[in-house]
């Protein structure tokens, strides 16, 4: 079990990419949230087994044709306890 912070950049933003997120994390288990920035990135918390974690981030494009992920960050964090959904924070 792993938890990632995660800041996507490309086009991100008015395109559903925190829906297909959420989406795609709830099938593969995982919990957190996710969120717009004010620079046009999104930004996650990503919880879970790590082949899942990865394989998310990897299938998001595909979950829409107008989301395209130019880059990403990622940066391991401290688990959260007892955390059960994966939701959209503002």
């Amino acid at each position: 079990m792993v938890r990632y912070y995660v800041v996507f950049s490309g086009l991100v933003q008015g395109v559903g990419f925190r829906y297909s997120l959420i989406k795609l994390a709830r099938q593969y288990n995982l919990t957190g949230w996710v969120r717009n920035r004010y620079d046009e990135k999104v930004e996650a918390q990503i919880q879970g087994e790590y082949s899942n974690i990865i394989y998310v981030i990897n299938h998001l494009e595909d979950v829409s044709r107008y989301i395209r992920i130019d880059d990403y960050s990622i940066v391991d964090i401290d688990l959260v306890e007892n955390e059960r959904d994966f939701i959209v924070v503002y």
